[in-house]
C-alpha cells in the first residue's frame, strides 16, 4: 500500500502544497483511526501520548512531509525506489545502536537493493541532488521512527497508536506548513480531479498503512 505513496504525491502536488497536504493527510487519517479506537473503548495514557508524538514527528513529520517535498523536483517513480533505502538504513540503526543481527539472507538481500538504487543515483543521471538528498534525509528519519516504535511505549491497540502518530505529525506540519505559506499557495477552486484524487488516496494509505505498522509493531 506505502508503495503508490509517491504516485498519490506526485498527482496531488500538481495542485496542493506538499507540506500542507501531507498535514491534512494526517490530521484527518489521525481524526478517523482515533475515534474508532476510541468508540471502541480504546484509551491512552499520558506517556503513550508523548510515545506516539515522537514517532509521529519522525514518520510523518519528517518521513512523508520530507519524502513528499523531495517530489517536487524528483519524480514519483525514483521516489519510490528510493524509498527502498528505509529497509536499508533500519538495519544499519537497529545493528549499531541496539545490536540487532539480520540473516545471511537478509543481509545479501539489502545489498542487492542498495547496488541497484547506487546505480540510479550515478553520476550523470541528471536527478536533482537537493531533492534526492531531502527525500533520503525522510527516509532516515522514518526508519529512525520504525527502529524506536517497538520500544517507546506506543498504545497497544493499532488504530489508537496510528491515530495519534498522525495527529501529532499532522499537528507538527501543520504549524510549519503556514511558517512555511503554505496556506498562501493554496488555492482550491483551481484544484483539479486527478490531485483530489491522489490526496484521498494518500489519506487511504495513511489509514491502511499506519494501521498495519502498529499491528506489525
Amino acid at each position: 500500500m506505502f508503495g503508490s505513496g509517491p504516485a498519490a504525491a506526485a498527482a496531488a502536488l500538481k495542485s496542493f502544497p506538499p507540506f500542507l497536504m501531507v498535514a491534512s493527510r494526517g490530521l484527518i487519517a489521525g481524526l478517523i483511526l482515533t475515534l474508532w479506537a476510541f468508540i471502541e473503548g480504546a484509551r491512552s495514557t499520558w506517556r503513550e501520548w508523548r510515545a506516539s508524538f515522537l514517532i509521529g514527528f519522525l514518520i510523518l513529520a519528517c518521513g512523508a512531509g520530507a519524502g513528499t517535498y523531495g517530489q517536487l523536483t524528483v519524480a514519483s517513480g525514483v521516489a519510490g525506489v528510493l524509498s527502498a533505502l528505509l529497509p536499508l538504513f533500519a538495519a544499519v540503526m537497529g545493528y549499531c545502536v541496539f545490536r540487532e543481527k539480520l540473516p545471511f539472507r537478509g543481509t545479501v538481500g539489502l545489498v542487492i537493493g542498495f547496488a541497484g538504487i547506487a546505480l540510479l543515483l550515478r553520476p550523470g543521471s541528471g536527478l536533482d541532488l537537493f531533492g534526492v538528498a531531502v527525500i533520503v534525509g525522510g527516509q532516515i528519519a522514518w526508519a529512525a521512527g520504525a527502529e524506536l516504535s517497538p520500544r517507546v511505549g506506543l498504545p497497544e491497540e493499532p488504530r489508537l497508536a496510528a491515530g495519534l502518530e498522525l495527529l501529532a505529525g499532522g499537528a507538527i506540519l501543520l504549524a510549519f506548513s503556514v511558517a512555511f505559506g503554505d496556506l498562501g499557495r493554496l488555492n482550491l477552486a483551481t484544484a483539479s480531479t486527478v490531485s483530489w484524487i491522489g490526496f484521498l488516496w494518500f489519506i487511504v494509505i495513511a489509514i491502511g498503512g499506519f494501521t498495519a505498522f502498529g499491528y506489525l509493531s
